[in-house]
């Protein structure tokens, strides 16, 4: 029997069942997410592929995802996980900044 193989979805590195964070990019694994039809789950649900779908890599490569219409949430870009605290800390400066300037005059 062929033994599953896991991708991260950032860096797409191979990772092991096992894996609570990808060794290549650091990206820490709440679940599996089938390319396909985006359900997510423990990875050992996915052993002979997606729960969901039936999704599954034959060759043991992988694959690229099907072309749909429309944007699937593969698509969205995640933002950083730095970018809301420096973006709130900036909003905050301009705000004291503001409101001491109108104190002033």
């Amino acid at each position: 029997m062929r033994e599953a193989v896991f991708y991260c979805e950032i860096c797409g590195k191979p990772v092991p069942l096992d894996a609570d964070y990808c060794s290549s990019c650091g990206n820490v694994f709440k679940g599996v997410r089938c390319p396909v039809c985006s359900f997510t789950g423990d990875p050992k649900l996915f052993l002979n592929g997606c729960p969901s779908c039936g999704y599954l890599h034959k060759d043991g490569k992988r694959k690229e995802k099907p072309q749909g219409r429309g944007r699937t949430s593969d698509s969205v870009r995640r933002v950083p996980p730095w970018f809301i605290p420096v973006i709130s800390i900036g909003l905050i400066v301009i705000i004291v900044i503001f409101v001491i300037s109108l104190l002033q005059s």
